[in-house]
């Protein structure tokens, strides 16, 4: 019940009107969800008004299900903080459901602000999250790590002078420590339990082992998403949400918010970092990073122009021709309760209690060990040997310089919507989005289409590049590349592959009953064609762009398993 969003009561229900426990009457039914309701209840002494959260009936025998509502109430009980919700009884009906009697609380949650506003003010923003980095700071140091934390379970009432004053809900899922370091969860391992969104790496793995930095990783995103109306993974599919999670860096914030320092998407890319070791370690630590952003007024631009984060595409299968066709990540099926006065105790997206299947489905099908060296970290996949034309004696190749380990973040589209595209004569996705290696020496981008000329120009690589080319109906082709001095043949060095183009590269393979001596095709082209039969490497010449090719796979899991390695 505690992870269902209430809806408003439709009938008078039998419940109101008893008094529990010679203690409490129940006054009215403020909502009902799948797995239970809410009733605003009166204690018959002192008459203080009360909130009662109940499971129904059918699932009073629920092992699981009544073991994680006595630790929602267990956790808020222990941890005993002003910024998270006060439990104060728990018993049970005639009919052996539980119940539970919680502080009343007259508000909203942060999720109907974000709704109704879109991007929230910087001053704003960090004013809440002060207050559930204090909440969680007095959760981690009883050994408790929420789990589910999310802009619903974030309410906010008006308390003194402060109309946002934050009440942390719904520990339902939370994750207890002993004093060994062991944990005391509900979760067995290789299952996961969270709103997918919001899950950090490690726990969408289902990884038994995760710590307060996996609710460090929430906040991330709950930053991210307060200040850009997006979360900063979002996909139609389940499954590639979770490869994105663990996989994609997060888009840059200011692509969205052109208007915030720098210095916070630093912060927010830190707090999305995959590694945990990477990110903040304690919420103290973001509490006082986060201090010098605490007395911004401002008014939120977003930039009209940014691609939606829904659009991106992993760089992993970038290219691959793979569906994408899916279900979005389940939310409830019930909608927000509209009483202007409400006793909050759950939230309105379902968190996914997800089997190792799911995770055996995602991984297997990719086939992705490269995925994996991502997911933990581990050192790169070696790329795959690329013949080289052979070097003049006395002439030393000439080598790209990379800009350090800089990468830069690059969105490329085109109109019309539906040109191809084509990096250094490979074919990559349209509209493309990756975080790339830096690099001085500029990259060749080709955009085609029947009955429009051929654009062909540089790619800098050198800052972040947010680029439409826009072609004009017609024949020939548009060749606007600075020129520069063509090298003999002899000494031509092939591109070194970026890693993005390693990563590719190493999932592109088919069983093969054979071992073939050598391999002709690029890693990106590899990406965009079924594997072919292994020949001899031909002389290095420049490439003739490829003709697409389609997979024919017509669902997104056999897209996958036909470049399963």
């Amino acid at each position: 019940m505690s992870e269902d969003l209430l809806q408003p009561a439709a009938q008078e229900d039998p419940r109101v009107g008893m008094v529990l426990q010679d203690r409490y009457r129940i006054v009215r039914k403020i909502g009902e969800g799948g797995m239970g309701a809410v009733y605003e209840g009166e204690h018959v002494l002192i008459k203080r008004r009360v909130a009662i959260k109940c499971l129904h009936s059918q699932f009073a025998t629920n092992p699981e299900i009544v073991a994680r509502f006595h630790r929602e109430a267990l956790a808020a009980t222990s941890i005993g903080h002003q910024n998270i919700i006060e439990v104060t009884d728990m018993g049970r009906f005639d009919d052996g459901s539980v119940f539970m009697v919680l502080e009343f609380l007259a508000g909203r949650d942060w999720s109907d602000d974000i709704d109704r506003d879109g991007a929230q003010p910087l001053g704003k923003t960090v004013h809440i999250v002060d207050q559930v980095c204090d909440a969680l700071t007095a959760a981690h140091a009883k050994g408790i790590i929420h789990r589910d934390l999310k802009p619903e379970n974030i309410y906010l009432i008006e308390r003194g002078a402060d109309p946002e004053f934050v009440k942390v809900l719904d520990f339902g899922i939370s994750k207890f420590k002993d004093g060994a370091g062991g944990s005391k969860g509900m979760t067995q391992t290789g299952t996961t339990l969270g709103t997918p969104y919001y899950m950090a790496p490690e726990q969408a793995q289902g990884k038994k082992d995760i710590d307060q930095r996996a609710d460090i990783y929430s906040l991330g995103v709950i930053l991210f998403q307060a200040l850009t109306g997006q979360y900063p993974f979002d996909d139609e599919s389940y499954p590639m949400l979770v490869l994105k999670i663990c996989t994609e860096p997060p888009p840059p914030l200011r692509l969205y918010r052109p208007d915030l320092p720098e210095e916070l998407e630093l912060l927010i890319g830190k707090l999305l970092a995959k590694n945990p070791a990477d990110r903040y370690p304690d919420c103290a630590s973001l509490k006082a990073a986060l201090a010098p952003f605490r007395s911004i007024k401002d008014t939120p631009e977003v930039a009209a122009d940014a691609p939606a984060t829904s659009s991106m595409q992993s760089s992993l299968l970038a290219g691959a021709g793979a569906s994408q066709s899916g279900i979005r990540p389940p939310t409830s099926d019930v909608a927000p309760v509209s009483a202007p006065e409400m006793p909050v105790a759950g939230s309105n997206k379902t968190p996914l209690i997800l089997g190792a299947g799911i995770g055996l489905l995602l991984l297997g099908g990719l086939g992705i060990a490269a995925a994996l060296g991502v997911f933990s970290p581990v050192p790169p996949p070696t790329p795959l040997e690329t013949p080289t034309a052979p070097i003049a004696e006395g002439d030393p190749p000439e080598e790209e310089e990379p800009l350090a380990d800089e990468r830069v973040w690059v969105h490329i589209d085109t109109e019309p919507a539906d040109a191809e595209l084509f990096l250094d004569g490979d074919r990559i996705a349209n509209p493309f989005q990756a975080r790339m290696p830096a690099q001085r020496e500029p990259r060749r981008i080709e955009a085609r289409k029947d009955g429009f000329v051929t654009q062909i120009q540089d790619l800098s690589l050198r800052w972040e590049q947010n680029l439409t080319i826009r072609l004009a109906e017609g024949e020939g082709t548009d060749d606007r590349r600075e020129p520069r001095t063509e090298q003999p043949a002899t000494r031509r060095t092939r591109r070194a592959p970026t890693t993005m183009d390693t990563t590719a590269a190493a999932m592109v393979a088919s069983p093969m009953t054979e071992t073939p001596t050598a391999m002709v095709a690029t890693p990106m082209e590899a990406t965009m064609a079924e594997p072919a039969a292994m020949t001899e490497p031909a002389a290095m010449t420049e490439p003739a762009p490829a003709e697409p090719a389609t997979m024919e796979s017509s669902s997104m899991m056999g897209g996958l398993i036909d470049i399963a390695l």
